[in-house]
């Protein structure tokens, strides 16, 4: 994927300031991944209902540890381990992007936003743990940052995602049709625009 240069100095400034001001709920800690936690990348990436919910496939375990450098040798982080405090582990990981399909759009222009993905691994779904993170970085990206929106999606058969996405205050955008593999995949875009948020945060102190 191909960023222009706008795209990348924007990812650059919310990848810092995660570093910076790191994503912290209750449960879980947002940072940078390091060659300790190869590991734990290697138990949740190999699952095979985590690769069919998110749409990434290995065939070898081998492949899970070369996807697992790629991570590790970004020059600006923008996929980040998913910490569990109560056991130190890493349960999963937390991306930052600009997906291809909002260039052109005219309700963008001249707006500053950022796509999200997201995934746990098996043990660690249904605890709460990601609809914290996401919440909190919401707050972050929103709130704290100013940005103007916050775009994520999920694939059309994965009804956990869609809740999470929906708890969260992101409301359907548009379908979105690709290949992979050989095979047509459809998924669902949504997305959350800084003045829904900031709407939705005074209703709750009111």
């Amino acid at each position: 994927m191909e960023y222009t240069d706008r795209e990348k100095a924007l990812l650059k400034e919310i990848s810092d300031r995660m570093i910076t001001d790191p994503i912290e709920t209750e449960k879980a800690l947002l940072r940078p991944f390091r060659e300790s936690d190869r590991a734990d990348y290697i138990a949740y990436a190999s699952q095979s209902e985590v690769q069919r919910l998110c749409g990434m496939y290995f065939e070898s375990e081998r492949e899970i540890s070369e996807n697992f450098d790629r991570i590790l040798s970004q020059p600006v982080p923008v996929t980040f381990a998913v910490e569990y405090k109560p056991d130190g582990r890493v349960a999963g990981n937390f991306s930052i992007g600009y997906y291809p399909f909002l260039i052109g759009d005219e309700q963008f222009e001249g707006k500053r936003g950022v796509s999200l993905s997201f995934l746990l691994g098996g043990e660690y779904q249904r605890r709460g743990i990601m609809t914290g993170v996401l919440e909190a970085a919401i707050d972050l990206y929103l709130g704290r940052m100013g940005l103007d929106f916050v775009n994520a999606g999920y694939f059309e058969f994965n009804e956990g995602s869609r809740r999470l996405q929906e708890k969260c205050g992101m409301k359907h955008w548009m379908r979105h049709t690709f290949e992979f593999q050989g095979q047509e995949i459809k998924t669902c875009e949504m997305i959350l625009w800084r003045e829904d948020y900031l709407c939705a945060k005074s209703k709750q102190k009111g």
